[in-house]
């Protein structure tokens, strides 16, 4: 990238044209399309992505651009491809683009707040039937937390494993002094949709089997996928025909084979039901 390259960035504040900027020399090949970044604004800041990265001869016309105050986070928000469909659908839909990146984007990510980070607990020594007797007549709380430790058979985190032992803090303390815990710092992913409901719509994991007619539908949008050309289908049926079932599983073969989905709600009450079962299904894949 040009030590000059500028890029174009759409903005959540309002502004519904995009602006740009200049790529500072510790920006740069940080930068890319899909990025989000923080700007400069009138007396002020804000936030937005970068829909397009320009060469040299941006801000040529006898103005100065302004710098890109920072890089929010090192991992772009959009993929290239999102960012052309943003595009799209802002002027297929003759709306703005704001619009369009809001429905894209997590409030919680474009916020551009930092990682959830927590303190969790790993058993570092295990006692002996001897050591445990007397950490359970000397000290019971210290020996629920242990016990239920050991019992979980991985790390858990410091409040889970306290609420769970009903023990205090202190008691978790006195074991990593002793050695037989160890505190480390746990990085937590942010969910994307974060809604009990949503955990609470479970389905098997295991695909159910299909009927003659799903399993021609199915074959029919898996022989259009391996083409790798655009083909539309209509499933049509009453309500529990099976029609979401079809969907599932050609969605998750296109994604264990690297491609993505995209899953449209006909109405947002359906919304956690509909993240509920994906999730069942397609939880495994890391999506």
């Amino acid at each position: 990238m040009d030590e000059n390259s500028a890029a174009q960035v759409a903005l959540f504040s309002g502004i519904d044209r995009l602006l740009t900027y200049r790529i500072p020399a510790n920006l740069a090949g940080k930068v890319s399309v899909g990025s989000m970044v923080r700007v400069p604004l009138r007396n002020s800041s804000a936030a937005g992505v970068v829909v397009k990265i320009e060469g040299a001869k941006a801000g040529e016309g006898g103005f100065k651009l302004k710098h890109i105050s920072e890089l929010v986070q090192p991992q772009r928000v959009l993929t290239p491809d999102l960012v052309k469909l943003a595009l799209w659908m802002k002027d297929y839909y003759c709306c703005g683009l704001q619009c369009v990146l809001e429905s894209m984007i997590p409030a919680v990510v474009r916020s551009g707040k930092d990682p959830m980070r927590a303190k969790e607990l790993v058993l570092e020594r295990s006692l002996s039937a001897d050591e445990e007797q007397k950490l359970k007549k000397r000290a019971p709380a210290q020996f629920a937390l242990y016990q239920a430790l050991k019992e979980n058979g991985e790390p858990m985190l410091r409040a889970a494993l306290l609420k769970m032992a009903g023990a205090g803090d202190s008691a978790a303390s006195a074991l990593i002094l002793k050695g037989v815990f160890k505190e480390r710092e746990k990085i937590i992913t942010r969910p994307a949709y974060d809604d009990p409901l949503s955990a609470a719509e479970k389905i098997p994991e295991d695909f159910l089997p299909l009927n003659d007619e799903q399993s021609a539908a199915f074959k029919d949008i898996s022989n259009a996928v391996a083409e790798n050309k655009f083909r539309a289908h209509l499933l049509y049926g009453v309500t529990g025909s099976g029609k979401t079932e079809v969907y599932m599983r050609a969605m998750r073969d296109v994604v264990k084979n690297g491609g993505g989905c995209i899953f449209l709600v006909p109405e947002i009450s359906l919304t956690p039901q509909t993240v509920g079962r994906l999730r069942s299904r397609l939880g495994n894949l890391g999506t």
